[in-house]
């Protein structure tokens, strides 16, 4: 929230648009990525994930998504954008700084504590893979190797830590197979 903060006094525009600017949604062609109840829904853009938590007896549809707003998320998009978007990431695309980039693909801790870079996390899968999740089911995940990103969106919450990264994997792997 402290970061959305001094993002609005520092451009003097709210944070949700000028997080549109900072992070080049339309140089880049990102349309159909917003921030849920402050932008409005991308007419082009299919309905929500429906997401389904049997161990907390909840359905998404039944929870008001703007509680992680203000610094802590609320971004909406679809498969395709969260792919392109940390593809571009990691292409610098949108941090241009090298070795900005470098700094947020270093461990925070010892590798052998954790796996947690700044802002993604770093695994060894066979071959180097960086990760980012959601609350929401939604994961994505970078192979500098394969030079692809595979997003996985995850309807029933209670499997999405279990299946998600297994189908990345399995994804790059065969990439990576193509790639050879």
């Amino acid at each position: 929230m402290l970061l959305a903060e001094i993002i609005e006094q520092k451009t003097n525009k709210v944070f949700y648009l000028s997080m549109r600017d900072l992070l080049k949604y339309k140089e880049l062609g990102l349309t159909e990525t917003w921030f849920i109840n402050l932008e409005e829904y991308p007419k082009q853009s299919m309905v929500l994930a429906h997401q389904y938590a049997k161990k907390y007896n909840w359905d998404s549809y039944d929870l008001d998504p703007s509680w992680d707003l203000y610094g802590g998320g609320g971004i909406a998009s679809t498969t395709k954008e969260s792919a392109l978007f940390f593809q571009y990431l990691f292409e610098g695309k949108i941090i241009k700084d090298k070795k900005l980039l470098q700094e947020m693909t270093t461990y925070v801790l010892p590798a052998d504590q954790s796996k947690y870079c700044l802002g993604v996390f770093h695994f060894d899968l066979g071959f180097n893979a960086y990760y980012h999740g959601g609350w929401w089911g939604t994961d994505v995940i970078y192979s500098p190797e394969a030079d692809a990103t595979v997003t996985v969106f995850t309807l029933q919450k209670d499997f999405q830590h279990i299946i998600n990264p297994y189908i990345g994997k399995e994804f790059l792997s065969l990439l990576l197979k193509e790639k050879k």
